[in-house]
């Protein structure tokens, strides 16, 4: 009956494809050679020069590059439209890109396609927007304790929209972007206590309690 259950579990986020964002067409690849980095089309002809430090895939029209050791944004032309002035940037999904001055120590935030700051820096971490709502990370008084290992866990994630106000509470270890209405968490701080389940955008379970799926079940006959 566990072997069943782990294998069900495991069949249904594969066919759901949880891992997150879908991927455009490619016109152009971004390619690097003696430190420089640029962009070639289909034939294999440069279309944006080498002139990056980094550079990498195009989403929505814009590919972050890495100028110094600040990340920016170019269009297709290889014109800059937003200036390297990040720490860290992530890929624009959705209109908007999230963004941290330091990815260290720094709060994160997003972006408008024009650079402009539309949910101000205040999350530990964040991921990109898909389907309205993105999963941020934020430091938590309670938090979460494990009494087994004495220990507490002391930041949590939950799904913000584009207002910056949370649509579901920060309660989960881990969270990912939704795809096709649900998304996949965990709880559990240690590998043996990490339990994986799967929620609607109300933030309902749609796996019961006695079906989430752990990475400590026994996958015994």
């Amino acid at each position: 009956m566990k072997r069943t259950l782990f294998l069900t579990a495991l069949l249904i986020l594969s066919l759901l494809n949880l891992s997150g964002q879908a991927k455009e067409a490619r016109e152009l690849f971004p390619v690097c050679e003696k430190g420089k980095c640029g962009y070639i089309d289909r034939t294999g002809g440069v279309a944006i020069p080498l002139q990056f430090n980094e550079a990498y895939d195009f989403s929505e029209g814009l590919a972050r590059v890495i100028v110094g050791d600040k990340f920016g944004f170019i269009d297709k032309t290889g014109k800059i439209v937003i200036q390297p002035q990040f720490g860290l940037a992530l890929d624009f999904t959705e209109g908007l890109a999230p963004m941290t001055d330091d990815p260290i120590d720094g709060k994160w935030g997003y972006i408008d396609k024009y650079g402009k700051t539309v949910i101000a820096p205040q999350f530990k971490s964040a991921k990109y927007f898909l389907e309205g709502l993105a999963p941020v990370e934020v430091y938590s008084e309670k938090g979460l304790v494990y009494e087994r290992a004495r220990s507490k866990l002391l930041s949590l994630w939950g799904y913000i929209d584009k207002t910056g106000s949370f649509v579901i509470p920060p309660q989960f270890v881990q969270a990912f972007p939704f795809t096709n209405g649900v998304a996949r968490f965990w709880t559990g701080a240690f590998v043996g206590l990490n339990k994986y389940g799967l929620i609607d955008k109300s933030g309902r379970k749609l796996l019961s309690r006695s079906s989430i799926i752990s990475l400590a079940i026994s996958v015994k006959a």
